[in-house]
């Protein structure tokens, strides 16, 4: 995803973290790692699991956003992806428990739901992902970032 939103034009900048708990506030710490990454703002964010916490900050930054296995049993999440206006993608797997299908249908955008994987993407519950799973989520995410303006 990384090396097709460059080829795009896109200035690909990463927030990386380790952590050995959850932070007491997941959605500020998420929000101050992407504000230190990119103090002036982004033009699209592209985030998994724990980062998709920045959804209520995309919303109102109107920030394009490509979530991954994004935390959808979260209302806090799912509130802020449906309140974005701009374009984004979600992608997650049928059997992630933090996914939800029906709050899914109803975020109003393109979601693409990957049929027996879970929240790491595999099928196995090894986190190993299979290279036809990569091309499909790289195929869509293409497809995604070359539609936005």
């Amino acid at each position: 995803m990384v090396e097709r939103a460059e080829r795009l034009g896109f200035d690909v900048r990463f927030a990386r973290w380790r952590l050995a708990a959850l932070p007491e506030n997941p959605t500020g710490f998420v929000v101050s790692r992407l504000l230190e990454t990119s103090p002036e703002g982004a033009d699209l964010i592209i985030a998994k699991s724990l980062g998709c916490r920045a959804a209520a900050h995309a919303a109102r930054m109107q920030t394009p956003a490509v979530w991954m296995t994004p935390v959808l049993t979260d209302p806090e999440v799912a509130a802020g992806i449906a309140d974005n206006p701009a374009p984004q993608l979600v992608v997650a797997g049928s059997r992630d428990p933090m996914h939800d299908s029906t709050a899914a249908a109803g975020l109003g955008c393109a979601v693409l739901e990957l049929s027996g994987l879970d929240h790491a993407l595999s099928a196995t519950g090894d986190f190993v992902v299979p290279d036809a799973i990569l091309e499909q989520i790289a195929g869509a995410t293409d497809d995604f970032l070359r539609r936005l303006p």
